[in-house]
């Protein structure tokens, strides 16, 4: 028999069945290690939390960096206009003690200050570059006329002197360039005088013999263009446009015959279209084009 005793039941004591009764869970200890790992994480995203709202994240510049803009837009522009004024070195020097300067280090146009001294130094490079060519190049075309041979190399020089300026014609030096060129093509006219006086009146005889007394005046006009053009000599050019001139009057006279003769009959269009080419580039021309738009 279970002896029947008052007090609490012991956990050896047997139950109404006679089994020991087992131990109960150990409920309380289990709560309160839930309890702990959910403050801890609670904790955790509650830090996180704070640290995020407090961050400053990406705002707006504030005043500070505003600020910093507008002194270091001027002094990008005061840089700009010394450049304009081909004071490169002081530019460069203004540009990177703004870029030194911490002051300016929240700027947003810190980047574009960077960038400008970058081409500024690039520029200065060229202009040193340009230096160097156009000075060698000034000492031996002034050699050259110190030992009288500057006349036979005009030609010679006149080119290097247009590749010197087609590369750094932008150059503060460039003017020296600019001031030998008005010299080498005077000497390239006297040069081409004394050639193209030996062949002038050769060729005039010429052109009119094969073009002129056949009535070609496209062809002599085209023969006094190609005789003048490898000369650059002003008083050839007025020779040639006078005898331009005089071939167009004989063309005018010409074409003012032809059309008369040609008439208005059924052969009178094609045989002004057959007569065209030698009228081409005269006055000639237009006085047989006039005529042709009012035949059928």
């Amino acid at each position: 028999m279970i002896p029947n005793r008052l007090g609490p039941r012991r956990l050896d004591d047997p139950d109404r069945g006679g089994r020991r009764r087992a131990a109960p869970p150990q409920r309380a200890a289990q709560d309160r290690t839930a309890l702990y790992v959910g403050l801890a994480v609670g904790g955790g995203v509650l830090i996180l939390a704070l640290a995020f709202a407090m961050s400053p994240g990406k705002t707006e510049p504030g005043p500070a960096d505003r600020s910093a803009d507008l002194r270091l837009k001027e002094d990008l522009e005061a840089a700009q206009k010394l450049a304009q004024a081909r004071k490169l070195e002081e530019a460069l020097s203004a540009i990177e003690a703004a870029i030194k300067n911490p002051d300016y280090s929240g700027s947003s146009l810190m980047g574009k200050a960077r960038k400008q001294a970058e081409q500024y130094r690039q520029q200065i490079a060229f202009e040193r570059e340009a230096v160097e060519a156009i000075d060698e190049f000034d000492k031996r075309i002034t050699t050259s006329k110190a030992n009288k041979t500057a006349m036979k190399e005009a030609d010679a020089f006149w080119q290097q002197c247009n590749d010197l300026l087609s590369k750094y014609g932008a150059t503060a030096k460039a003017g020296v360039l600019k001031g030998w060129r008005q010299d080498l093509e005077r000497w390239r006219g006297t040069n081409a005088q004394d050639v193209w006086q030996k062949d002038y009146n050769y060729t005039r005889e010429r052109i009119k013999t094969q073009f002129l007394d056949t009535e070609n005046f496209s062809g002599a006009v085209k023969d006094w263009r190609r005789f003048a053009e490898p000369f650059n000599a002003p008083e050839l050019k007025a020779k040639v446009e006078s005898e331009l001139h005089a071939i167009d009057e004989l063309a005018k006279k010409a074409a003012l015959k032809l059309v008369e003769s040609a008439g208005t009959g059924p052969m009178a269009k094609q045989k002004l279209e057959a007569a065209m080419d030698r009228f081409m580039e005269t006055e000639g021309q237009k006085i047989i084009t006039q005529k042709l738009k009012t035949l059928p």
